[in-house]
């Protein structure tokens, strides 16, 4: 009898975080769901832009226009980045990361631009 009750308890228990990881948490560690533009809808329809006014999007490289929130990923965190704070005189991520002389880190944001979700490494 007792095997039974933990053996349902163990199937109600893997249930439960088989639908907290479908809506997006983890038992472990926080998750977020991240609002990410695809290239061709950034093409069509220009940047989202949050409730700050900033626009957030992937870099696309064959565009003249660049987010103020750039998509990256650091390890499994992907987030945004702040384009001010790559900018030494650079215009694009991959610029960024090519050519910065010191090393420093960045937080990751949410789309909102507030939120930090991590950190982002950048220099040489």
């Amino acid at each position: 009898m007792q095997h039974i009750v933990r053996s349902k308890h163990l199937v109600l228990f893997s249930l439960l975080c088989s639908v907290a990881l479908m809506a997006g948490f983890s038992l472990s560690s926080k998750s977020f769901l991240l609002d990410i533009p695809s290239q061709s809808d950034v093409r069509i329809n220009g940047y989202p832009v949050n409730k700050n006014g900033e626009s957030y999007g992937p870099d696309i490289k064959d565009s003249e226009i660049s987010p103020d929130l750039i998509l990256v990923q650091s390890g499994s965190v992907l987030g945004y980045v702040k384009s001010s704070d790559l900018n030494d005189g650079v215009d694009s991520l991959a610029e960024a990361i090519s050519s910065t002389p010191t090393s420093k880190t960045i937080p990751i944001y949410l789309e909102d631009g507030t939120t930090v979700i991590g950190e982002f490494y950048v220099g040489g």
